[in-house]
């Protein structure tokens, strides 16, 4: 419907639906100014369209929702719809698409209207989308008449208080419109909420609400101490954190070090009460972690903080020796693989250098645009599993949590994505393996005589560990083959006059990691990004297999199944070895040249 509004309304057509708007305002009820809007604009439908449409729109703008401070700060606007789709549209339709067209009409509604709720929102929805100040002044005015002296009850109505007046702040802050003025009514209304013995109050303290609130340094140094008050007073630890946060933060903007330094203080022993009460052995864990945290963002705390280390530590490595071991099978059609194993048979019978290519077929290599996408599918099949960041424990006890950090916490799951993908692949391929096996395409002569022709040393290097991986020792394999995949990359880096060394202070040159060489710009330039991306991913992300690293330092568990490792290691040796080839046949070709 946005489209059809993006038509020319008279000025007849226009005041019509104003007057009908109007005449409908007979409760100070968004829900219910929604409820009669609708209804009359199905009833005008057939009669008259263009007054149907634009009350059709203003139910919209009714039904828009206010996002927080924290959303609005990340570039939302002030107002958001309220449902996206997963194809990302969304209703209402965000604030941007509106159409100049219906300007006129909301514009008169914001001056006309009778009632404080809609004078709020359509005098906050033509600011938002039109930057017409004085209505973000009467929006100001509106939010502070409707919100102020409700109260904080538990409920509905507290969120809708908590939205409104945080929304009045942001306006009053960012506009300079009767900052100390605001500031004053934030401050009464958190005094009766603690008053009330409602906690909720304290959510006002945002980051815009403190420094209004810091204008009037006195009584917010009380409220300070009155917000410390509560908390210590509460029973619940997470309600009591939550409220020392807010008593840190508006200290902090009354540049108080001694405030904040007590809040966080207050907050790491709260953590750390929880950890020591803790049976469960994953609980314990987060709280410790979050004790660690907090004691960590303590300037001078360092004591704390080496003695929260040494308890995650060792808390991480008692859940390590009790975590359950789950397995899992999963069936692959006959149907089907037999017509992978007759695809892939006829892709090595193409070419003399099949098996060095049979990481390309197999998809160890993948396009990372794919792997988002299957990524985005995965997460709207089950959105739970990846709503909250997670801490993980490997069974050597090593813990790992997902970044706070929106786009790093993207990135990490991704990558965690492709970790599973690449395991799972795997699996899946050395099914292949063994069937190319029996019908004569693989074998360990086979592809130690194909490496001789291109690498003789590399050849002699991985020749062991080839064997070792047909004989089923996939330990040896695996121990073997990656330190020869690392150095075959190592050896491409030099072949395209990448940087494999690094130098240490003004005198002392030493060989570059293969992380280091992997992100070197030369790498990416020849190969490609998803190949830099995978090897990565593959070997030296912490937030991917890591292979490389954990077979350098002994992480591996010996008990563990290292047969998908084995065969990860085998295929960055053909990769390692396939990219070199490709640049030494270039620089042949353009000698010859």
């Amino acid at each position: 419907m946005i489209d059809q509004l993006n038509r020319e309304y008279t000025d007849a057509d226009t005041a019509r639906a104003v007057e009908m708007a109007a005449s409908l305002e007979t409760e100070d009820s968004l829900d219910a100014i929604i409820a009669a809007l609708g209804a009359k604009a199905e009833e005008l439908s057939g009669t008259d369209p263009r007054v149907a449409e634009l009350i059709a729109a203003d139910v919209w703008v009714c039904q828009m929702q206010i996002a927080s401070e924290a959303r609005e700060a990340k570039g939302d606007s002030p107002l958001v719809p309220k449902v996206t789709f997963t194809d990302g549209s969304a209703l209402p339709p965000p604030v941007r698409e509106w159409p100049d067209t219906v300007r006129p009409y909301f514009v008169a509604r914001a001056t006309g209207t009778t009632l404080e709720q809609t004078r709020a929102r359509y005098n906050d929805f033509v600011w938002a989308r039109w930057g017409l100040h004085p209505n973000a002044r009467a929006a100001r005015d509106a939010y502070l008449s409707i919100a102020r002296g409700r109260g904080f009850q538990a409920g509905g109505k507290a969120a809708r208080t908590i939205l409104e007046l945080g929304r009045a702040v942001t306006l009053a802050q960012t506009l300079d419109i009767e900052r100390a003025e605001t500031g004053a009514i934030i401050a009464d209304e958190i005094e009766g909420a603690l008053a009330e013995e409602s906690l909720l109050g304290a959510r006002l303290v945002t980051p815009n609400a403190a420094r209004l609130l810091a204008l009037d340094a006195a009584r917010a140094t009380a409220l300070v101490g009155a917000l410390m008050a509560a908390a210590q007073n509460h029973e619940d630890p997470y309600w009591a954190r939550e409220i020392y946060g807010t008593a840190g933060l508006l200290a902090s903007e009354l540049k108080s070090a001694a405030g904040v330094a007590a809040a966080r203080s207050a907050i790491a022993s709260s953590w750390e009460d929880q950890a020591a009460n803790a049976t469960d052995p994953m609980t314990r864990l987060h709280f410790l972690r979050g004790a660690l945290v907090a004691y960590q963002a303590i300037p001078g705390n360092r004591e704390a903080v080496q003695r929260l280390r040494g308890q995650l530590a060792e808390a991480s490595a008692d859940t390590a020796q009790n975590l359950p071991m789950h397995k899992f099978e999963f069936k692959i059609s006959n149907e089907h693989f037999d017509a992978d194993v007759k695809e892939l048979r006829a892709f090595l019978a193409r070419d003399q250098f099949g098996l060095l290519k049979l990481p390309i077929w197999l998809g160890v290599l993948p396009d990372w645009d794919k792997l988002q996408a299957s990524f985005d599918e995965l997460r709207t099949e089950y959105p739970l599993q990846y709503l909250f960041p997670r801490v993980s424990v490997e069974r050597d006890g090593r813990m790992r949590a997902e970044p706070a950090d929106e786009a790093e916490r993207e990135e990490a799951l991704v990558l965690g994505h492709f970790a599973q993908q690449e395991q799972l692949g795997a699996i899946i391929a050395l099914n292949f393996v063994v069937a190319i096996r029996e019908s004569g395409e693989w074998s360990a002569g086979k592809l130690i005589e194909m490496l001789e022709g291109l690498d003789p040393d590399m050849a002699s290097a991985c020749s062991s560990g080839i064997e070792a991986f047909e004989a089923g020792d996939f330990w040896t394999a695996v121990h073997v083959l990656m330190p020869q995949a690392e150095r075959g990359l190592r050896n491409v880096a030099v072949e395209i006059d990448g940087n494999v060394h690094r130098l240490i202070g003004t005198d002392e040159v030493r060989v570059a990691t293969l992380d280091k060489i992997l992100e070197d710009p030369a790498f990416e330039a020849k190969f490609g990004a998803n190949t830099v991306k995978s090897l990565r991913g593959l070997l030296t992300d912490p937030r991917g297999m890591n292979l490389r690293n954990l077979t350098a330092h002994g992480l591996l568990d010996p008990a563990g199944q290292h047969a998908p490792a084995a065969f990860v290691a085998l295929m960055c040796v053909l990769i390692a070895v396939w990219l070199r080839a490709s640049v030494v046949a270039e620089k042949a070709q353009a000698s010859a040249s």
